[in-house]
């Protein structure tokens, strides 16, 4: 998928390989989880060096997915401890196995939700979905960016991104 103004969503081949055994473990309901890293110094490229899977008070539906956000605390705490504080919380992952990787409104408004919760630290937050219609599970990635319309409703932007895979060290 390319996208605007060449920036870049860096995943390794063991977080998108961990991605889709869980999809495939919950399949035909959606999963997901939380994405850690780093943004590049000029802050247009996101490289994830983690991701989580779903915690045990998820919500797996057809057409629906909804965190363990206590879960997702926790895990995002005990990585930062694992990499020294030197990650942080990128953004959501989930799935739609039925479906090609796309935003539904449901998407647009978690992704929103994300860019104005301040504890994130993320002003542009990112989610990748994974969709696999006709059986072939691809990833599609979008970021969320606040546009000012107007004195009290600002405006979003949710621009898509490439997504780049890269091979970790073993």
């Amino acid at each position: 998928m390319q996208a605007a103004d060449d920036v870049k969503i860096w995943v390794p081949d063991t977080a998108l390989s961990r991605m889709i055994e869980e999809n495939q473990k919950w399949s035909p309901m959606e999963t997901g989880g939380i994405l850690a890293g780093y943004c590049s110094g000029d802050d247009r490229d996101l490289v994830i060096t983690a991701c989580t899977v779903a915690g045990p008070n998820a919500y797996h539906g057809r057409c629906r997915y909804r965190p363990d956000y206590d879960f997702d605390r926790q895990a995002m705490a005990a990585l930062f401890d694992d990499y020294d504080g030197q990650l942080f919380y990128l953004g959501d992952w989930h799935s739609h196995p039925d479906r090609e990787p796309s935003l539904s409104w449901l998407d647009r408004r978690a992704l929103r939700n994300m860019a104005r919760f301040p504890d994130n630290y993320m002003e542009s937050p990112v989610m990748l979905v994974l969709g696999a219609k006709r059986g072939t599970w691809r990833i599609a990635g979008w970021r969320v960016f606040r546009r000012h319309r107007g004195f009290f409703f600002p405006g979003w932007s949710y621009r898509p991104q490439t997504i780049e895979q890269y091979e970790t060290a073993e």
